[in-house]
């Protein structure tokens, strides 16, 4: 690194605005962008939230961003990088991880409402977006770059794909030189990309660091200069992480001996993480070197004739950027010599840095501000795809309209404006007081010698130098006779010409008949008095707003006073308020206790009132004839009453009560009465048949079960109305019936006559299932048990489906039956011969074995007898039969009779008369329905510990 030398910016300084945009919540994205964008009308940063929106904040509005700030929120992904049109400050690009680039146009107030719909929209990407960037000469086209390994270009203006080239790596960075002709990018491969879209090639590649750590590029040139188009910068990282800055000159990359193109310059700043971004500004030769995540920013001065960079200094600050951007060349403040101005972000700012120049004189510096890109294009997107070429951005004056532009550069203070006379305020040496005028001859003074010369231009006011005038020097008036070239040196605002300082203008020469000393005076005394009066008006002015001060002060005290009062009313509001629910909550158990008093009191009194009724029934067997019994019976019952201290029934009210407070047991009721007219159906109802819901389908047509719980009709116990099938409307059970059981599902102990019919279950278990006569759906099952309720009237519980059944709380219609206990005991039937085959018959033999003895051992008998099956017979089969158990079951059954119910007793009765009479000791070959011995052993088995000892 070379020492400074010496160079008009070697004292440039970077200076922190007092004032920053406040309240940013930026996106946490992490990208390869600067991470903001800004002109000298909007800034554009990447703002947290879902879909990648974008907040629009006006670059001249700092202070705390509001919390609804709208935003543009069209993409469906984060956004990736994102910037303004060099030729509108109202067009910003986007791109995107939704594989998309959008333009978007701005209004001018700025965003009133979230913006969703963009004006352009690109998908041509297979994959997201990392790069994009508008063309520094032709307006309307974008460059762009992706993880597909693609860069297109895109035309704004017809919104389609122009051209596109194919990259072998991840793009890092991408830049268009100053003439808007090449693109020049870095990869991930470790090598710089110089190419010509148009042609579709890779003009020149080039090796330009050694690690794969994110590295940038950007170009030089301006107008000054065409070698500089021809010249890169880079920054990267070395293999020890050392941060590098490279010159290049894409004119001189002949390889080395190692095989690698060498540089012009490669310079060494530093080991750090962070990645560098270079920013060139191509009026001063400055370049500004800023990385992400430090808290620095270095600039050099490019050498236009060495190949050499120059340090010159850097701006330190204490907190470190999470991006950082520079805006256009022509928003920079001349009048404070900032030859640049940079948008420092942070984790929750937007910091504003201005770099200035030192000066004391406060007049346009020429020699600082050269012309800079205008916002004019040098040409549209059409002819540039057409393949024109152009000569770089057209260029604008950067002095402030009204001011004065190359040549002798002063400040003429006036205090009027246009073509009008003007009376001078300040004169040089040896001039005198006048006014100026188009046509007015005057003395300059130009290096130290009087120059003759001639008003040719009178400007605008300008607030801070007063009035530009623009002189034609004598030996040029042959110039400025009105030709076309004497024209263009001074248009409005003249571009070229010579403007005069007032220490420069040394007299008036044949100056106008009213210029005097005493039209001067007069003038002058003019602008004393206006002076004067526009002095009282502010004075009145600040008194005027003194006085609303102290008024607005006084309403604010009243306000704040008033609030305070009404806080405290609130306080005590409150306080009441809650001091009157405990007295409500208090009463409400008094009235309670006192409701339940008066109920035991009414007990009490009902007691006391009995012996009275019994007397007046003795009284009314003596007869009149004996009174003195009477008297003597009323004087006991009186003695008894005083005894008891009975006190006298209360009347009943005469008239209905007024706010009359309901006991817990009237609630209850309401509330009882409410569920069963919510749950019931109309008095008329004949079942839903086919509109039976999945579920309930599922329980009274497949026999399924409902959860345990879950039925609404598992604990409702209703006073009124009865239970019918859901499917056909068949009245099953009254409410009497439904007791309260804890199995999970409605219980009843009894039901309506011929309205249920019993069977057994096929599948081994035992249970009896319980259908409705109408309609044979499933209803549940039936058990016997012993009765564990107060409610229960059987030792029967009907374990029932809510799904199955339908509460009415009507009566029950006109001929339904009365309740009744079902007869579960089996019945005998007839069957045929394909059931008769299931029967075993028995011999002689078999008939010795069931006389054995109890605990006698199983024998193994030659059978002659059949067995019978649904296939066949098969004859002569061996048969071992353990008749010991069966004898001694039936024997215990008949022992217990009495512990059985009467059903249950008869069959057990019936088995064992019936085991006897089929032969069991005549001998004879006799056969034993044991269809029913099956079932009762069923039905016993879980009973069989309490039966047998």
């Amino acid at each position: 690194m070379s020492f400074v030398r010496e160079s008009k910016f070697r004292h440039v300084f970077g200076e922190q605005w007092k004032t920053k945009y406040e309240d940013i919540q930026l996106a946490t994205k992490a990208t390869e962008s600067a991470g903001v964008r800004a002109n000298g009308k909007f800034i554009a940063v990447p703002w947290m939230g879902g879909g990648g929106p974008l907040a629009i904040l006006p670059a001249q509005r700092l202070g705390k961003v509001p919390r609804d700030l709208p935003k543009i929120t069209g993409h469906t992904g984060p956004v990736l990088d994102f910037e303004f049109s060099p030729f509108d400050d109202n067009m910003l690009a986007s791109a995107s991880e939704d594989h998309t680039i959008k333009a978007w146009s701005i209004p001018d107030e700025g965003l009133r409402e979230n913006m969703r719909d963009s004006v352009a929209t690109f998908d041509g990407h297979g994959k997201k977006v990392l790069f994009c960037t508008f063309n520094p000469a032709a307006a309307g086209v974008i460059a762009s770059a992706s993880y597909d390994m693609t860069c297109k270009v895109w035309n704004l203006q017809a919104q389609q794909e122009a051209f596109s080239l194919h990259v072998p790596d991840q793009m890092l960075s991408l830049r268009w030189n100053y003439l808007g002709s090449l693109l020049g990018g870095t990869c991930k491969d470790k090598k710089a990309y110089v190419m010509d879209p148009r042609s579709g090639d890779m003009a020149t590649t080039f090796a330009a660091h050694e690690s794969t750590k994110a590295s940038k590029l950007i170009w030089l040139g301006g107008p000054d200069s065409a070698d500089d188009c021809h010249r890169i910068v880079t920054t990267g990282f070395s293999k020890q992480t050392d941060r590098q800055v490279g010159l290049w000159d894409i004119r001189m990359l002949q390889p080395s001996s190692s095989g690698a193109c060498k540089p012009l310059l490669m310079l060494t700043l530093d080991q750090g993480a962070a990645a560098l971004y270079p920013h060139y500004d191509a009026g001063t030769g400055m370049l500004y070197i800023v990385g992400k995540g430090d808290a620095t920013v270095r600039y050099f001065e490019v050498a236009r004739d060495a190949q050499e960079l120059h340090f010159l200094s850097q701006f330190s600050s204490p907190s470190t950027q999470k991006g950082f951007d520079f805006v256009p060349k022509r928003a920079v403040d001349v009048s404070r010599h900032e030859v640049m101005r940079g948008l420092k972000l942070e984790s929750s700012c937007l910091q504003p840095i201005s770099f200035r120049v030192p000066r004391l004189s406060e007049a346009f510096q020429d020699d600082l501000f050269p012309d800079c890109p205008a916002i004019t294009p040098a040409m549209q997107a059409e002819d540039w795809t057409a393949g024109i070429e152009a000569q770089g951005p057209l260029l604008q004056s950067m002095r402030p309209a009204g001011g004065e532009t190359a040549g002798a550069s002063a400040a003429l203070l006036a205090t009027a404006s246009t073509s009008k006379a003007m009376p001078m305020t300040r004169c040089g040496s040896g001039g005198s007081s006048g006014t100026f005028k188009v046509g007015n001859r005057v003395d300059v003074m130009l290096r130290g010698v009087p120059q003759p010369g001639t008003v040719q231009y009178v400007g605008d006011v300008d607030h801070q130098v007063g009035v530009w005038i623009g002189v034609a020097l004598a030996e040029e008036e042959g110039e400025h006779d009105g030709s076309a070239a004497g024209r263009r040196y001074f248009e409005c605002p003249p571009r070229h010409g010579i403007f005069v300082r007032a220490s420069q203008l040394t007299a008036l020469r044949e100056a106008s008949p009213d210029h005097s000393a005493a039209t001067e005076i007069a003038a002058l005394k003019a602008d004393l008095a206006r002076v004067r009066k526009e002095c009282a008006e502010e004075r009145n002015k600040a008194a005027a707003f003194k006085s609303d001060s102290e008024e607005k002060r006084s309403q604010n005290a009243k306000v704040s006073a008033a609030l305070e009062a009404a806080q405290k009313r609130a306080e005590c509001l409150q306080e009441q308020l809650t001091n009157s629910e405990a007295q409500r909550v208090d009463l409400e158990e008094r009235l309670s206790k006192a409701a339940a008093r008066e109920e035991a009191l009414r007990k009490e009194l009902e007691e006391a009132r009995r012996p009275l009724a019994k007397n007046s029934a003795i009284v009314s067997e003596v007869g009149p004839t004996n009174g003195n019994a009477v008297a003597a019976a009323c004087a006991e019952l009186a003695q008894a009453d005083a005894g008891r201290g009975a006190q006298p029934l209360p009347r009943p009210p005469r008239g209905p009560a007024q706010n009359k407070v309901l006991t817990y047991k009237e609630q209850r009721e309401l509330e009882r009465q409410a569920l069963e007219d919510r749950l019931s159906a109309p008095a008329d109802f004949q079942g839903r048949g086919s509109e039976l819901t999945e579920a309930e389908r599922e329980v009274i047509e497949r026999k399924g079960t409902e959860a345990a719980g879950s039925g609404e009709y598992n604990t409702f116990a209703p006073q009124r109305g009865y239970f019918a099938c859901r499917k056909c409307g068949r009245p099953l059970y009254s409410c009497e019936a439904k007791f309260k059981s804890g199995c999970g599902w409605p219980a009843f102990d009894k039901c309506y006559s011929n309205s249920i019919v019993p069977k057994p279950e096929d599948d081994g278990t035992g249970r009896i299932e319980i259908t409705c006569a109408g309609c044979g759906g499933h209803l549940g099952h039936i058990f016997v048990e012993t009765a564990s309720h107060d409610k229960k009237r059987s030792d029967q519980r009907h374990c029932a489906n809510s799904l199955a059944l339908q509460y009415i709380k009507d009566d029950p219609p006109a001929g339904t039956s009365a309740e009744t206990v079902l007869d579960l005991a089996p019945r005998r039937s007839s069957r045929s011969d394909a059931t008769d085959r299931n029967a075993m018959e028995l011999t002689p033999k078999l008939v010795e074995q069931t006389r054995a003895p109890c605990g006698a051992c199983p024998t193994r008998l030659p059978g002659s007898g059949v067995v019978g099956s649904a296939a066949g017979a098969t004859a002569g089969a061996e048969y071992q039969v353990d008749l010991g158990g069966f004898d001694r079951l039936v024997r215990a059954l008949e022992r217990s009779a009495d512990r059985f119910a009467p059903a249950v007793a008869a069959e057990a009765a019936a088995v064992g008369s019936g085991s006897r009479e089929a032969g069991l000791g005549n001998g004879t070959d006799d056969s034993i329905n044991l269809a029913p011995f099956q079932n009762l052993v069923k039905r016993i088995e879980h009973a069989a510990e309490h039966l047998i000892a």
